[in-house]
């Protein structure tokens, strides 16, 4: 699909986390970029974030490489 994608990531001292990747095929002119939000949910269990993600472009998953499509998750996610 294209030769690499670039990733930022910034994480708050309170644990909220902000994170993008950004794809770009130089020959057909496709790409894809990928935007993460997460909040701490509950310090106890460790790294349970809420988590919330935007996607737009092609390439999302290998089934769908050639159509462009936009997509919204919500949900929790554990771990850094």
């Amino acid at each position: 699909m294209g030769y690499g994608d670039l990733v930022t990531r910034y994480q708050t001292v309170g644990g909220y986390v902000t994170s993008a990747l950004v794809r770009r095929n130089l020959q057909s002119h496709r790409g894809f970029v990928q935007l993460d939000w997460a909040t701490p949910v509950l310090n106890s269990l460790g790294a349970l974030k809420f988590h919330v993600q935007l996607t737009s472009g092609y390439g999302g998953t290998l089934i769908d490489y050639n159509h462009e499509q936009t997509t919204i998750g919500v949900g929790v996610s554990f771990g850094d």
